[in-house]
């Protein structure tokens, strides 16, 4: 059964002391726009794969992931 995720956007997050490397998740799954922070970009990938696993029927990776590093 496909799944409703449509959207991912994968977000780089300034530093601080307590978080040396922090990404945000956001993702639409059908009508629900959800966000998810991480510590590492180890955690955001692997949340990343699982969301990828329930793309939407007709949705390519390439449509629906977006990811934004720090400059």
């Amino acid at each position: 059964m496909p799944g409703r995720i449509t959207r991912i956007v994968v977000t780089q997050l300034d530093p601080d002391a307590d978080h040396p490397d922090p990404w945000r998740v956001e993702w639409i799954n059908g009508r629900d726009e959800l966000r998810q922070h991480h510590d590492s970009e180890a955690a955001a990938q692997r949340h990343v794969r699982g969301l990828l696993r329930e793309l939407a029927s007709g949705v390519t990776r390439d449509q629906a992931l977006t990811v934004v590093r720090r400059e």
